[in-house]
């Protein structure tokens, strides 16, 4: 067992196991996955993240592969929105500092999976000052605070990874277009053209789109696609 974190007693080994096996039944998915269960679950995701799992591979395995098994049911990850929004997400964005390549891409790709699901529940717009927290607001700080400084980082690391990632912003740019004006005070939209090749293994169909939106976005300064 590891010692409680952030307040949650976690035996790991037994819990994260048996909560594997339930998620593939889908009469014992509902009575075992409960609220408890997964900020469980978003905490020893915190633990990997902050190399507390280092030497335990196998356990660092399952755990994402329980992550993962939440992630594919639609109705859990609406069930517990509240949750996953504001402990499990945080948790898997920190993977992505992770020295593995697989646990960064498992990482990005379990947070992409759970978020692209949700995307219809959510109202995406800048939370009002004073404004009870809520799973919406919730994903929108993670989004501009947590992921969208990472991204230059995430779009040039190992495949598949910039290839999900494109997806991903693809997919939060049609959410709420006003993104792109974020993404204009960053690197993200030069890195975007730089794939916009031909040969270009990262030029997919979600580069094209996004391509697409700047230029025909009027608010941003075309000079940057020059430059």
């Amino acid at each position: 067992a590891l010692p409680a974190t952030a307040g949650v007693d976690i035996t790991v080994s037994p819990f994260v196991t048996v909560l594997l096996d339930v998620m593939k039944s889908s009469v014992l998915r509902p009575r075992v996955l409960t609220r408890k269960a997964v900020t469980q679950l978003s905490v020893m995701i915190g633990c990997m993240a902050s190399g507390k799992l280092v030497h335990c591979e196998d356990l660092s395995r399952v755990i994402l592969l329980a992550a993962e098994a939440v992630s594919q049911h639609v109705s859990l990850l609406e069930q517990f929105a509240a949750e996953i929004t504001s402990n499990m997400f945080p948790a898997l964005l920190s993977l992505m500092d992770a020295p593995e390549g697989d646990t960064r891409f498992m990482g990005l790709k379990i947070f992409t999976d759970s978020l692209l699901s949700l995307l219809h529940t959510l109202h995406l717009v800048p939370p009002k000052k004073g404004a009870p927290h809520t799973p919406s607001s919730q994903v929108y700080q993670i989004i501009v605070h947590d992921l969208f400084p990472r991204y230059d980082s995430i779009l040039v690391d190992k495949d598949p990874i910039p290839l999900y990632a494109l997806k991903l912003l693809s997919s939060l740019v049609d959410a709420y277009p006003p993104f792109l004006q974020l993404l204009e005070k960053t690197a993200l939209i030069g890195r975007l053209f730089s794939f916009f090749e031909l040969d270009h293994p990262n030029n997919n169909v979600h580069n094209v789109k996004l391509i697409r939106y700047v230029v025909e976005c009027k608010t941003i300064d075309k000079r940057i696609v020059y430059e």
